[in-house]
């Protein structure tokens, strides 16, 4: 292959022609320069003139062709340096651009790689006990017609705020928690010393602890046999004959103290076992006085005779402080008809045929006020006889007079809520009811008992250690049940 085959390039080409032109100067100045060497030794002739004249000739022009390939020389190297600077920085590129062929291959592998581990990741949202697609979409029916991802995406969000809202309660309930510790914390610093206050109380009340043991017990030991019920929305203790008959039932008005109290239940046991049901209404409706009080209201006569003055004032006034808000609640205006609505309830029971009423102390009064309205048989209300035991707050003869019912009264001679003077007036006008009932102006049929040093409350609440109290319980038990005997048979 030729030289002119392998060079294209104007500029190279154009330095090789006048370097061949300078070459073949060269030559030819050559052989002229030989030619005249050889004719040195012989004498000089016009030709050799001649001939000196060429080279000089030819001397100078392969001086220029030697000036122009000196300037092509320049200019191709120039050229070579722009092209070699040139073929550097294209180089550059290139590297860079292999370089960035390079890095996009090797993110292209990268993200294949992650495809394809995406492809088959166990996501974590498919772990989350979320609520089932049915369901949700029931509970937000706007997102049925959302893709599988919107929808996932609208679980996952309905799942965060349930359990946001979880752990808001709970948060809530850390704040309770921490509330109650500080709160049990301080309460179990009360109590401890409250502990010591307890233990030096104690400590003060031996002297009370004997002075209850000297005036004898008031509550009755023993177990009551009858049953709780609701009669009419009242709480009732109801105590029945074996036979269960009811052609005679007796309700007990209790006295301040309550239905609960045992002595009432246990007498009204006594009466089922003589062949009457019993009931004893909650006619207090859960507000009856507690039964430590039973001493401040009226102590056995003996330890009352030893009160000093000072003692009497201060159960006097314990009295008036305990008893005066609770007369004002339960008043005539609110218990008479809670009593009245029981008494035509119980008429309708069915197998009931003759209602007696049986008071103590407070509820005493109601007995005398239930005998003032006679039974009617169309209308099934009223009773058929009453007995009233030691019966407080009574007017004197506003609520005998109009009583036109069998009525037997207990009334102890050292009540210090019925004094003598009130007993012989009650005496008196019950003895002027029996004289007109006689006279058949009125139904008059009484009885009136004093029993000798008794108090207030004898016949439900007396001193069991006393054998005088505990004969006078029995005796004023025996009366009423005669008094029932012969007039609800």
């Amino acid at each position: 292959m030729s030289t002119d085959a392998l060079i294209t390039d104007p500029m190279l080409l154009s330095v090789m022609d006048a370097a061949a032109r300078a070459r073949q100067q060269s030559l030819a100045i050559l052989d002229l320069l030989a030619q005249y060497h050889a004719r040195k030794d012989t004498p000089p002739e016009e030709s050799a003139l001649d001939e000196q004249l060429a080279l000089s000739k030819q001397q100078k022009l392969l001086n220029a062709h030697m000036a122009q390939l000196r300037g092509l020389n320049r200019k191709a190297i120039l050229s070579v340096r722009t092209t070699k600077q040139e073929t550097a920085e294209a180089r550059q590129e290139i590297d860079s651009l292999h370089l960035q062929l390079q890095n996009l291959y090797y993110e292209q592998r990268h993200l294949r790689g992650e495809i394809a581990g995406c492809e088959g990741y166990n996501h974590r949202f498919n772990d989350l006990a979320m609520i089932r697609v049915e369901d949700f979409l029931e509970q937000h029916p706007e997102h049925r017609g959302s893709s599988e991802h919107d929808l996932t995406i609208a679980r996952i969000e309905d799942e965060r705020a349930a359990r946001q809202k979880l752990e808001d309660e709970r948060q809530q309930l850390l704040q309770r928690k921490e509330a109650l510790v500080k709160e049990t914390t301080a309460k179990r610093e009360e109590l401890g010393k409250l502990d010591a206050e307890v233990e030096k109380w104690l400590g003060g009340q031996e002297g009370v602890r004997k002075m209850f043991e000297a005036r004898g017990m008031t509550i009755r030991e023993g177990k009551p046999k009858g049953r709780e019920q609701d009669i009419n929305g009242i709480q009732t203790y109801v105590a029945e004959p074996e036979n269960g008959d009811k052609t005679k039932t007796v309700i007990f008005l209790v006295d301040i103290f309550g239905w609960k109290l045992p002595n009432v239940r246990l007498l009204a046991d006594e009466y089922a076992a003589n062949g009457f049901t019993a009931y004893i209404p909650d006619v207090h409706e859960g507000d009856s006085i507690d039964s430590d009080f039973l001493q401040t209201v009226e102590p056995p006569l003996p330890q009352r005779e030893k009160q000093t003055l000072t003692e009497k004032a201060t159960a006097t006034a314990k009295v008036g402080a305990t008893l005066g808000p609770w007369l004002v609640s339960h008043r005539e205006a609110v218990a008479r008809p809670i009593i009245e609505n029981f008494i035509d309830k119980v008429r309708y029971i069915p197998g009931t045929n003759k209602v007696g009423v049986i008071g103590f102390c407070w509820g005493g009064r109601y007995a005398i006020l239930a005998a003032q309205k006679p039974f009617s048989g169309a209308e099934s209300k009223g009773v058929n006889a009453a007995y009233a035991c030691h019966p407080s707050l009574v007017s004197i003869p506003a609520d005998f007079d109009p009583v036109v019912v069998p009525l037997s009264l207990a009334l102890g001679d050292k009540d210090s809520l019925l004094g003598e003077k009130e007993v012989g007036q009650i005496k008196e006008v019950m003895e002027g009811k029996k004289r007109e009932g006689q006279q058949g102006e009125r139904l008059g049929e009484s009885e009136v008992r004093i029993y000798e040093d008794q108090v207030h409350g004898f016949a439900l609440r007396g001193d069991w250690s006393s054998e005088k109290d505990r004969k006078a319980m029995d005796e004023a038990e025996k009366q009423g049940l005669e008094w029932f005997q012969k007039y609800l048979s």
